[in-house]
């Protein structure tokens, strides 16, 4: 997979308590909740956990990714205690690529996408007040924008001691391209312009588009969108075919390509 990553902190917030995992296996992002401090670590946390899981990849990517879930939750309750950080958690939404089919785990109101042959399908669902009300046809898709209550999460990382994420998984085509992005960039960019600006170009300019536009639409929280184009060739070679680029990214703190 040929990836790229960039987070940004907007023209709002005075920190990025976004983070980022961006490898040739596996791409996610997390957003974090409980302050500038408490944000900043659960979402380090929780993508330092997914990544030390995916080096240790088990046979079963569902296994996987429901360690990383279990392991990212118990480390940001155990830092919360310790650092008294109340309402510390974090959205998570992680894609992996094995056994020919992309694997996903989700939890929060970050999102995965799959853009494939011009279309864009939205992979995951809000777990949030607002899209509970959507689902139920309480409110549409255009009310849910702009929502008093839209920044209400229902389900997180390291908010309760037992959580539920979902987990999935779909096959690939030649020229699929992932995208995992927070509510910093949904939030302004509507999903018809998210598939314009991410049809085409490289990853990396696609996610510079994507950040961009969301700054040029208010760019009111952190903004974080990782970009992974899948090449099917490539991913069933053992160790993602010699044409993979491997520039390892663990989470905008670490990251070549996180602008703070």
């Amino acid at each position: 997979m040929k990836y790229a990553a960039l987070s940004d902190k907007g023209l709002v917030r005075p920190n990025n308590e976004d983070a980022f995992l961006a490898t040739a296996a596996a791409i996610g992002v997390a957003d974090g909740m409980g302050g500038h401090v408490g944000g900043e670590l659960a979402s380090q946390i929780a993508l330092e956990e997914a990544s030390k899981a995916i080096t240790l990849m088990e046979r079963r990517p569902k296994s996987t990714l429901a360690k990383i879930f279990a392991n990212a939750n118990s480390a940001v309750l155990r830092m919360a205690r310790e650092s008294q950080q109340t309402g510390m958690g974090a959205t998570l939404t992680i894609a992996i690529l094995k056994k020919q089919r992309i694997w996903i785990g989700h939890i929060g109101d970050s999102r995965a996408y799959l853009l494939r042959g011009g279309n864009l399908e939205q992979l995951t669902e809000d777990h949030s007040l607002v899209g509970d009300l959507v689902r139920s046809g309480e409110l549409s898709q255009d009310e849910a924008r702009t929502h008093p209550k839209r920044h209400v999460i229902t389900k997180a990382v390291g908010t309760q001691k037992l959580i539920q994420p979902d987990i999935f998984s779909l096959s690939f085509e030649e020229g699929d391209r992932l995208i995992i992005c927070t509510d910093g960039l949904t939030n302004h960019v509507e999903p018809d312009s998210l598939r314009k600006l991410a049809v085409g170009g490289s990853p990396e300019s696609a996610c510079q588009r994507l950040v961009e536009a969301a700054k040029e639409r208010g760019g009111s929280d952190n903004i974080t969108v990782v970009i992974g184009d899948i090449n099917v060739e490539s991913e069933s070679k053992p160790n993602g075919g010699s044409s993979t680029v491997r520039r390892s990214v663990l989470s905008r703190l670490f990251g070549k390509n996180g602008v703070n």
